[in-house]
């Protein structure tokens, strides 16, 4: 996962931002008690929100431990315990670091990506093992991202379709026991907010990718002439850019009003309607 998935904190309530930090906390120290605590550095917001999303939708109600954490020792915290929603999430997100850092050795075989990719090697064999056949699935998906990278594809929704599926299919294997018409609507939210992460996070690499003489699928798209100054050709590209990237959001707050008010939640509303919005603001803005 890439981490772009965030609320917008100043439309929050304190119980949502109690909430919303119990998650990330849980997440933490479910990755921590069964995988320990090197792993713990991969946890990003995307995660977060697709099981406070799953929690949603399946309707289990939430337990919560006070702890005291240690980056923040003077006040106690509030953490999710006893979720297998979080469990799982935490072991998909694990692995999709895993297979990034794959994907980063194959792009750039350095010291440090190498290192990180032995580390972690051992967690992404026993998470594939444990869940093969989502894994399979992320698997084929990342291999046709591959492959159209490597054939310098410009169709950014063609290789965002990609990553959209692999968040797709992650809410879907935890939503079995829901009923078909539910599914449907959850795995075309998912999908578009997929979509929107790999092109905003394609978009925010740019500048990288250029120095780096990497594939980004907005380079080959909009035709980007080496030398050609890189805050011009953001700039010139930046309308359409807008479009890419609201287009799934709109799709996906439609789709949430089709949802049953009793699968709706106010944290997953706030991201949806207004932290994605804003992420994408600052994005095409160049604020970090």
């Amino acid at each position: 996962m890439i981490g772009y998935i965030k609320t917008y904190p100043p439309e929050l309530k304190m119980k949502e931002y109690v909430k919303y930090n119990a998650y990330y906390c849980g997440i933490c120290h479910s990755i921590k008690d069964r995988w320990g605590q090197i792993p713990r550095l991969t946890l990003n917001y995307d995660c977060v929100f697709l099981a406070v999303f799953i929690d949603s939708l399946l309707k289990i109600p939430m337990e919560y431990e006070d702890f005291r954490c240690i980056v923040h020792p003077i006040v106690k915290k509030k953490k999710v315990i006893r979720s297998s929603t979080i469990d799982y999430i935490s072991d998909m997100n694990l692995y999709l670091s895993y297979m990034k850092m794959v994907d980063n050795v194959k792009d750039e075989n350095n010291l440090f990506h190498s290192i990180s990719e032995k580390t972690m090697r051992r967690y992404g064999k026993k998470i594939k093992e444990k869940y093969i056949e989502i894994t399979s699935k992320i698997d084929n998906h990342l291999n046709e991202m591959q492959k159209l990278e490597n054939e310098n594809c410009d169709n950014i929704d063609e290789v965002a379709e990609c990553y959209a599926e692999i968040i797709k299919d992650i809410c879907l294997y935890k939503i079995n026991e829901i009923d078909e018409e539910t599914k449907c609507i959850v795995g075309k939210i998912a999908y578009n907010v997929g979509k929107w992460v790999y092109s905003a996070d394609a978009f925010d690499d740019i500048e990288k990718d250029i120095k780096k003489n990497m594939f980004n699928p907005y380079l080959a798209r909009f035709q980007y002439e080496k030398g050609k100054d890189i805050l011009k050709f953001k700039n010139d590209i930046k309308e359409r850019s807008s479009f890419i990237l609201c287009a799934p959001l709109k799709a996906a707050t439609d789709l949430y009003e089709d949802l049953d008010d009793d699968y709706k939640d106010s944290i997953v509303r706030n991201i949806l309607y207004e932290g994605l919005y804003d992420r994408t603001e600052k994005i095409l803005n160049g604020d970090k």
